[in-house]
């Protein structure tokens, strides 16, 4: 739908006009069609599709000081986004992460921490791409070092503080 920049949608209406062009079936298995089939192909765009709008929240909460009502509606599509995929790509990590690390409202370091940690663990991108979110995981792997040698449980959940172990373990060398 094309608007005269004078009278830009509300952001429900706009959520709701983005939600109802976004592709709505269920895609079948990857594992079915080869890298290089039209299959395949269309596979990804589909996803790249279902992508768009938490991505483009996330933008323009980010051009908008941090529109906490836009991150939230970006957070909730992430989060459903991580769910529906069968093996999430490392982006979908990443932008849900920052996210989470922009959302003013509490409880949502460890989705941050967790999303992070997902994100390297899946990424080929290099040491110079993935530096600042080493950083974040490692400043959390140390907070939870201290909590325990204070005889304290972790603040997030167990499942959270493996999988940020487990990308800190394979990017340590990049986290000095």
């Amino acid at each position: 739908r094309i608007r005269s920049e004078e009278s830009p949608p509300s952001l429900a209406e706009w959520i709701s006009e983005a939600e109802a062009l976004s592709p709505t079936y269920t895609p079948p298995d990857a594992a079915k069609y080869p890298e290089d089939t039209w299959e395949r192909v269309t596979l990804t765009d589909y996803w790249a599709a279902k992508h768009k709008l938490p991505y483009s929240l996330l933008t323009w909460a980010m051009a908008h000081n941090d529109d906490q009502e836009a991150l939230q509606q970006s957070a909730a599509r992430f989060e459903d986004l991580i769910a529906e995929h069968p093996d999430p790509p490392d982006y979908f990590y990443k932008n849900a992460g920052i996210v989470y690390g922009r959302l003013r409202m509490g409880g949502n370091q460890c989705k941050m921490i967790s999303s992070f940690a997902n994100f390297l663990i899946k990424t080929n991108e290099g040491p110079h791409e993935t530096k600042d979110i080493v950083k974040i995981v490692k400043d959390y792997m140390v907070h939870v070092k201290r909590l325990k040698k204070a005889g304290q449980k972790a603040d997030c959940e167990k499942e959270t503080v493996l999988v940020a172990k487990a990308a800190y373990k394979r990017h340590k060398p990049i986290a000095k």
